[in-house]
Parts: C-alpha cells; sequence; structure tokens
C-alpha cells in the first residue's frame, strides 16, 4: 500500500540537526515492517507546531498531492510532529478525515487516528497526548525566557544575533570590503567579487547584493564568514 510521510521541525537551528533524518528513517522502518511503499515524505522545517496545517506549505502540497495519486494513510513519527497546538491539531485531523486519509503517529503503533472519533475513549487519549504535547512546549518556553533573562542579567545581552566581527574570520572580511571600497569599487562590484570568490555568508548563500556588502562594511548586522 503506498503511503506518505510527514516530518516537521519547529526552529530553523533545528534543521541542520538529527531531526528530520531520525523521523525519515523511523518511517522507513514503519513503512518496512508493516508492508507499506512509502511513496514520498513532505515535510515542513522551520515551521511551529501552532501553525496550521494549510498555512504549512508541505503538509499543504501533502494533501493535494494526496488526492490525486490515491494515497490514503500519511504516518509521523509522533502525533506532536503533526503538532503541538490540541486546537491546530485536531483541526488537521478533520483534513484527514474530509479527504479519507488514515493517520498513523509511530508512537502510539498501527492505530488510526482519525478513525478513533467513532471511540470516545480512544478520541480522548489522542486529545490527551496533544495537551501534553502543548504543555510541554509551554513549559519549554518559560524555561528558555528565563534562561535568556539570567544571560541577560550577567552579560547585558542575550538575544539576537551576534555582532559582526567577533571572530578572526569576520575582521578579515570587513577589511577586505574596506579596502575595496577604499580603492574605488562600488558596492555592487564589492558583492561581484564576493559572489565571484565564493565568500559566504553567515545564511550559507555565496550570492551578494551592494546593499549586503555596505552592511558588512558599517558592521551592522552579520552576514557572512569566508569560506
Amino acid at each position: 500500500m503506498k503511503v506518505y510521510g510527514y516530518v516537521r521541525v519547529s526552529g530553523e537551528s533545528q534543521v541542520e540537526k538529527d531531526g528530520p533524518v531520525r523521523q525519515g528513517i523511523a518511517i522507513e522502518k514503519f513503512c518496512v515492517d508493516n508492508g507499506f511503499f512509502l511513496a514520498h515524505t513532505f515535510s515542513d522545517l522551520g515551521v511551529s507546531g501552532t501553525v496550521e496545517g494549510m498555512n504549512r506549505p508541505g503538509f499543504f502540497d501533502m494533501l493535494e498531492t494526496a488526492s490525486y495519486e490515491g494515497v490514503e494513510i500519511v504516518i509521523v513519527e509522533k502525533l506532536e510532529r503533526l503538532a503541538r497546538d490540541l486546537i491546530v491539531s485536531e483541526m488537521m485531523i478533520r483534513e484527514f478525515r474530509n479527504r479519507g486519509i488514515v493517520l498513523y503517529a509511530i508512537d502510539q503503533g498501527k492505530v488510526d487516528l482519525v478513525s478513533t472519533d467513532a471511540d470516545p475513549s480512544r478520541k480522548f487519549i489522542r486529545q490527551i497526548f496533544s495537551a501534553v504535547a502543548e504543555y510541554e512546549k509551554s513549559c519549554l518556553v518559560l524555561k528558555l525566557r528565563a534562561a535568556r533573562a539570567r544571560k541577560k542579567q550577567q552579560t547585558g545581552r542575550c538575544e539576537g544575533r551576534k555582532p559582526y566581527g567577533r571572530d578572526n574570520a569576520e575582521k578579515r572580511l570587513i577589511e577586505l570590503v574596506s579596502n575595496l571600497r577604499n580603492s574605488g569599487v562600488s558596492w555592487r562590484g564589492v558583492a561581484t567579487l564576493l559572489s565571484q570568490d565564493r565568500v559566504k555568508k553567515r545564511c550559507g548563500s555565496t550570492k551578494w547584493s551592494g546593499s549586503e556588502a555596505f552592511e558588512i562594511f558599517a558592521h551592522r548586522i552579520p552576514k557572512a564568514i569566508p569560506e
């Protein structure tokens, strides 16, 4: 039977960590163990679990594609990967129900979380899982907020991007940009040279604009690290 997988992580910092890979491996193993053919795994990376399903590009594409590919099963690693907010979770499950799609959460076994509405006890258990996930997320937010407040009290700052030029590589880039500019090269010209030399911004891109070169020169925002 052909199925889809769905992977989600909340923060952009989690995208490069093992969360998406771990979820994908768990979904693949579940399919092998149950004789399913995993046609595709859709993902929403860096998307909060409180964002409504139809506002998530990956989730939206998954539902739309499932309708014409005839996929009737979606698998997630845990119910909280679908959503951490109870109301959002229930609304997404309703989307599955309206489209006749079965939902399995690996941590709950081969139990259709959509059809459990027919059993009040199972529906109650499912909602408890969602409520607990929402509660744990709220507790984590409070802990992080308290930790940031303590760090700010100790060091004077803790949030936002680190000032540009704090390490040697960034200092060298500032010096390079300053020298190019002082020699008469336009900001667009500086950007072209940085792009040709494949100098990386902090986001990983090597394509520069004149305004980004100026921002480095002005030491205002952290944009790049040389390769």
